[in-house]
């Protein structure tokens, strides 16, 4: 596996792909944070989770010097047992190859992916330590949730394909009944300009740190 800080397309087995950035300053003798960053929707071609980390996960979180991986979905979407099985190989993957603090994992997602990430920090509160959906509509129990992981939701007003009200309406019923969320509240950006989000997850990363006990 490569040590040396760079963006890499690799596979894990024949049918799963995935890319995978190394941070500038990457040592293995001291434990990195970990992000799962999930695509959004499409025609998936080879190692597609690679744009959205490229143009949007590493610009706007580069900060954290984390190890980012972005997987290739295998099966249609993210919320689904075949693709949680995929992540949760690949990770352990990551972890048996890199120094990775596990105090300090994140799963965010775009759209379908951030679908992805409201699924998996339900279920997996033993592998994330923070969520950050973006521009995704929760699962439809997603009150029903005993929420373990802090969530911080990105969406903007002018989404015109996840609507906002129910977004937040879901937020809002999650905050009284004391789950850690917050939201960040994006005006006047439309769903498919993904690159004009790095601004908002950016203004995360305070909130990161925070979820991840710095």
């Amino acid at each position: 596996m490569p040590q040396a800080p760079g963006i890499y397309n690799r596979v894990l087995s024949p049918d799963q792909r995935y890319t995978l950035l190394i941070p500038t300053g990457y040592n293995a003798g001291q434990p990195a944070p970990l992000i799962l960053s999930l695509h959004y929707g499409g025609i998936v071609v080879p190692y597609y989770g690679s744009r959205l980390l490229e143009v949007l996960v590493s610009p706007a979180l580069e900060d954290l010097g984390a190890i980012i991986v972005a997987p290739e979905a295998v099966a249609q979407g993210w919320d689904n047992a075949e693709s949680e099985k995929q992540v949760l190989d690949l990770i352990r993957e990551i972890k048996a190859n890199y120094a990775i603090d596990e105090s300090k994992t994140l799963v965010t997602g775009f759209s379908l992916g951030g679908r992805g990430a409201w699924y998996l920090a339900a279920r997996h509160p033993d592998v994330f330590r923070a969520a950050i959906p973006i521009s995704a509509s929760p699962e439809e129990d997603a009150t029903e949730v005993n929420w373990q992981v802090p969530l911080l939701v990105i969406h903007s007003v002018a989404d015109e394909v996840v609507a906002f009200e129910p977004v937040e309406t879901t937020v809002r019923a999650l905050k009284e009944v004391d789950v850690q969320i917050e939201m960040i509240v994006v005006q006047d950006v439309t769903h498919y300009q993904v690159e004009l989000f790095v601004e908002p997850l950016r203004a995360a990363l305070p909130w990161i740190r925070k979820a991840w006990g710095e």
